[in-house]
């Protein structure tokens, strides 16, 4: 959890949103993170398979964003371990193609601050959807599996000290 680990990071969500390929994305995850006191708050952070190739939620908050919370909220060591356990405690989603549609599923738990309708049209953004070859083939999906869990959301609380507006 140094600060060279912080710009690896930090390097790696650049180049993960501005690819020099400006195609379609295959698939990806993405997560919001709530970051207390920064403009805005809540970050959207996506993982492009182009970039991230066969990235879990798992390994991305383990390796990428519990360090970035851990290091906004001057977490001690003991608490980043606990924190990069958490991987469940915001909200996040998949994207998939198949058969030339392109699938995102949600649980359904877009922050509470935040408009769904606004958020979906930044996804599709961010994955580079709103290209022609991707134009009215978009299909959203509530699937359980990506709902944030709610032990450890409250884990998430303890562990950070904050209140997070869900």
């Amino acid at each position: 959890m140094d600060n060279e680990n912080l710009e690896e990071i930090k390097q790696a969500l650049s180049e993960s949103l501005q690819r020099e390929n400006r195609q379609p994305s295959v698939g990806g995850i993405w997560y919001y993170v709530y970051l207390k006191g920064d403009n805005p708050e809540w970050r959207l952070a996506v993982y492009p398979d182009e970039t991230f190739p066969y990235a879990g939620h798992d390994d991305v908050w383990s390796k990428y964003l519990s360090i970035l919370v851990a290091k906004h909220y001057k977490l001690e060591k003991y608490q980043w371990h606990i924190l990069k356990n958490l991987a469940y405690a915001m909200p996040r989603g998949r994207m998939g193609k198949e058969s030339g549609i392109w699938y995102f599923y949600h649980g359904d738990d877009f922050p509470s601050p935040l408009d769904p309708e606004h958020e979906k049209r930044r996804l599709i953004n961010m994955f580079h959807l709103n290209l022609p070859a991707a134009q009215d083939k978009v299909i959203w999906k509530v699937a359980g599996h990506e709902k944030m869990n709610p032990r450890e959301k409250e884990e998430f609380k303890e562990v950070t000290k904050i209140v997070v507006p869900y």
